[in-house]
Order: C-alpha cells, then structure tokens, then sequence
C-alpha cells in the first residue's frame, strides 16, 4: 500500500523510548523551531503535545496510538518537519503501511513534559501593531487652535440662523395682522351720503315766479 510520506522525507527511527532521551528530545524540539518559522514551528509543537497528551490521558484507546500519513492536517503541521518526524520516532512511533504507529505499552510523559517546556518559553506569534506616530506638541496646539476655531464658526451660524428664524417669524406675524385690519369692512347707515337740498343752498319752499 502506499504511504503519503512520499510528500515529505522518511527519516530512519530513531532511539526507542526509554525514558533516558530527554536532552535528545529537547534538542529534536528545538529543531522544529530553529526550522520553521515560529508560527509553524509552535503549531507543530503544539499537536505533538496533543498527541502525546491523548496518549497519557487515553492509554487504552487505540485510536490514539496511530495516525493516517494521509491526514492533511497531521501531515501539514507535523509530518511535513523532518525534526519532527525524528521526535516522533525517538518517542517510539513507526511507520506501518500508510499509518505511523505506536506500541500500546508506551508512555510519552517525558515526551509531553519536554514539548510543554519547549512551547512555554516560546512567546505566541501575533500581529504586531504598529505604534501611533507622536505628534510634535507645536502640531497638538495648531490642531486644537483650528478645532476651537471651528467650533466658534459654527456658533456664530447657529447663532445668524436662530436670529433669522426670528425675523422671519416676526415679520410673518406682522403681515398677518395687517392684513387682518385692512380686510374689515366700515359699515355706514343706509343713506347717511345722500345730499339733501338744504345741504347745496336750494330753498325747496320758496315760490317759483
């Protein structure tokens, strides 16, 4: 059958586990790092501690004693490191077929507490932010001098828009009463502008000759 090893050299195993490899481990460890960039190198030491920590914690399950070569992501982060591959045989660990495998009687305490060491001196790799460019104070006061001025602007606008709503209001007021005056009707008693003889000098009882 074949192996999805093809995608990454097979190292030869290494020594067999037998709790005396410690400093061979740590060395293996570092390797992963001083190879990879520190983000690549932590998560291939991260899973490694996963696995071994199954192991310890699941000694009876036997899925976590063998791993598919084929797994992507085992074979991206892991698989894919030469050191870690070394680290894995050094752990006991072969390669059967197309799965890598390790003997049931195994015990990776040791393995997990160089791995834990290993990744606890190693810092998280995060973006790095740049920092905010100081100002120089002389740039501060120029800007604070603008935004005062700003907001001065601004009121006095405020201020001409309130006056001219009031003027206009007003002067609305104004036409309206006036208006109002000039529409009433002068009301005069009937016949009150009729001219009566007397009135133009002309003497109705005086005899015609």
């Amino acid at each position: 059958m074949a192996s999805s090893a093809d995608t990454a050299p097979v190292l030869k195993r290494g020594l067999s586990w037998d709790g005396s490899s410690v400093q061979q481990l740590e060395t293996l460890a570092n390797g992963v790092l001083e190879t990879t960039d520190p983000a690549t190198g932590r998560a291939a030491l991260e899973t490694l501690f996963k696995m071994a920590s199954n192991i310890q914690e699941h000694p009876n399950e036997e899925k976590y004693h063998q791993v598919r070569l084929a797994n992507k992501t085992f074979n991206t982060k892991v698989w894919s490191h030469p050191a870690a591959q070394e680290f894995l045989f050094t752990c006991g660990w072969t390669v059967v077929d197309d799965l890598l495998v390790l003997p049931a009687d195994s015990n990776l305490e040791e393995a997990r507490r160089v791995l834990e060491k290993v990744i606890c001196i190693t810092e998280p790799v995060s973006p790095r932010r740049k920092s905010p460019a100081k100002r120089a104070p002389e740039k501060d006061k120029q800007l604070d001098k603008e935004r005062k001025a700003r907001e001065e602007q601004m009121q006095k606008q405020k201020e001409e828009k309130r006056r001219l709503a009031e003027k206009i209001k007003a002067d609305r007021k104004e036409t309206s009463q006036r208006q109002s005056k000039d529409s009433k009707a002068v009301t005069r008693p009937f016949g009150s502008d009729v001219k009566r003889f007397q009135d133009i000098g002309v003497d109705v009882n005086s005899q015609g000759g």
